[in-house]
């Protein structure tokens, strides 16, 4: 039921018109599927082989200058996913599925938004790490590390800050962490994020909630933070309704 929630946010990998990004010229598009091309960038022996299949024309001379650029260039200046429970939010994601220059780089990177009030909730990535920077505006995050940390074996208490425009935090593997806007001015925030991984995955840790469909499936909108609502831990819906209540229709 709980992978249901944040499918948007968990993959990221096929994109829906949102308007957060500004319109530019398109000039930059990834194929379809690039499952072929992958599949033969993992198997060349060398790096030098690697980006010789994909930025040269058969070893000879490099793409012609518009077939490099798409090759080896990302535009993040594209119509977003939404996320479910970010109010308005939305993410880009560069991975090896719609940009395979990062094949063996081991990276993987994502430019996303949340709205006023809005959530990215917990989960963990258990094959990688996260560096977050907020690009604008203002984000609270938590994070809660495994056990161990403490020398009398207890849990580590989940531990929470507020990222402003150009400070950034790093989540560790398998470390359980969130995101909420709670920003006094109830605007928009943006920030990327990097993982040392070109597949991170990720795993919500959610409380089962009491909005369950016919079928046993829950499903949360870019929007719909009553229905996020009961699938949070309390002080993190004590964030969101003070947010709200400050923010309004904001």
């Amino acid at each position: 039921m709980q992978f249901q929630i944040l499918k948007a946010f968990l993959a990221a990998t096929a994109i829906n018109a949102v308007n957060a990004l500004p319109t530019t010229p398109r000039d930059i598009v990834a194929p379809t599927s690039n499952d072929e091309l992958i599949a033969k960038l993992k198997t060349d022996a060398t790096a030098a082989k690697r980006y010789q299949r994909l930025l040269t024309t058969d070893g000879e001379s490099l793409l012609p200058d518009a077939e490099l650029r798409k090759a080896a260039v990302f535009d993040f200046n594209q119509d977003m996913q939404p996320i479910g429970g970010s109010n308005g939010g939305g993410i880009v994601t560069s991975s090896i599925e719609n940009f395979p220059y990062l094949v063996e780089s081991g990276l993987n990177v994502n430019f996303a938004t949340i709205g006023p009030c809005g959530v990215l909730a917990p989960h963990v990535h258990p094959r990688s790490n996260e560096y977050l920077v907020v690009v604008d505006g203002e984000i609270v995050v938590g994070t809660q590390l495994e056990l161990g940390v403490l020398g009398n074996g207890a849990p580590v208490p989940e531990f929470r800050e507020t990222l402003g425009k150009l400070q950034g935090t790093l989540f560790p593997q398998g470390s359980i962490h969130y995101q909420v806007n709670n920003s006094p001015d109830c605007k928009k925030a943006t920030f990327m994020t990097v993982f040392a991984s070109e597949d991170p995955g990720a795993t919500p840790v959610l409380i089962q909630g009491r909005t369950v469909s016919v079928n046993g499936t829950v499903k949360i909108e870019r929007d719909d933070l009553g229905g996020l609502r009961g699938l949070l831990p309390d002080h993190i819906v004590e964030i969101v309704d003070q947010c709200v209540e400050r923010c309004g229709g904001k």
